[in-house]
């Protein structure tokens, strides 16, 4: 348990490092990004969770809680930035944004359906004993539960308040459970087609984003740490005294040099067919003002 409370401490140390450099790089933008804030709760809760600062093992459990998720989330946002799996990643983010942005507009409906389960099912129980809307909050979670499809029917008391608990929860089942849920499915997958057929942008945007993101970084690197990269034509040496052996491998990139040659030889070519077409046209521009500068002479000599 040592060794590992050890490794995990050593990653947190670099993690942070990372993290104050590319606050140190991108100053406001950083501080502005949601992903960069979910990337900070989880190295406190992590610093909570591992250091003797904190005496708390309840608190602790609660830190390494949020840690963990907090960090596998992150590790799904990262993989994001990747290009093979942008696209996964627009489609949960539009289709969570939807459904947030809709939900919002119904939340009152669900607490009224949450208040009247609490006050006309407050004496139910499961098999274990556990009462099902001991509390209010308590409500609210099981209402949203059951918003997915979790009824648990036969756990429901009608015979403490009948009728009107029978018609309060079939209203549920139809607004909540068949009409909004059916409606959110509807929005998710009308979200689903467009970001497949913007599928091509999204991924050259995610390039963009990560090369953008990269050169950044290593902009910021001291000079000592960047990499020289010279750049070289593609050669193929052969020796004259020895017995030179030409495979396949050889052939494609003796091929390939011949070929760049022949093309910038066409292009040098090319350049050269511009600059003469250039310089005949400077010339017709120059017989073109010298016609026109004698014309005027001419018409002054006949007003004359």
């Amino acid at each position: 348990m040592d060794f590992l409370k050890n490794v995990l401490l050593i990653s947190w140390f670099f993690l942070t490092l990372s993290e104050i450099q590319q606050l140190i790089v991108h100053r406001w933008v950083y501080v502005k990004s949601l992903e960069n804030w979910l990337e900070i709760v989880p190295i406190i809760s992590t610093f909570i969770s591992c250091s003797g600062f904190v005496e708390s093992v309840q608190l602790k459990i609660h830190a390494s809680a949020i840690a963990l998720f907090l960090g596998w989330s992150e590790l799904l946002l990262m993989s994001g930035r990747l290009p093979q799996l942008s696209i996964q990643k627009e489609m949960l983010r539009t289709v969570s944004f939807t459904f947030l942005r809709y939900m919002m507009s119904y939340v009152t409906l669900l607490i009224g359906f949450a208040l009247s389960f609490y006050i006309l099912f407050k004496g139910s129980s499961k098999e274990g004993g556990a009462e099902m809307f001991a509390d209010f909050p308590i409500s609210i979670l099981k209402t949203i539960v059951m918003f997915t499809g979790e009824f648990d029917v036969s756990d429901l008391s009608f015979d403490t308040f009948p009728y009107t608990s029978h018609v309060i929860f079939l209203l549920f089942v139809v607004l909540m459970a068949i009409v909004l849920l059916n409606l959110l499915k509807g929005l998710a997958v009308n979200d689903t087609e467009v970001i497949r057929k913007d599928a091509e942008r999204l991924s050259l945007a995610a390039k963009a984003k990560l090369i953008s993101r990269i050169v950044a970084l290593v902009n910021a690197l001291p000079k000592c740490m960047k990499l020289s990269v010279e750049l070289k034509e593609e050669m193929f040496v052969i020796y004259p005294n020895r017995r030179n052996r030409i495979g396949s491998a050889a052939v494609r990139c003796l091929i390939n040099i011949i070929s760049k040659k022949r093309e910038h030889n066409d292009k040098d070519k090319s350049t050269e067919i511009q600059k003469e077409l250039r310089m005949f046209q400077e010339k017709l521009s120059e017989l073109q003002t010298l016609q026109e500068n004698l014309q005027k002479k001419l018409n002054l000599m006949l007003d004359d």
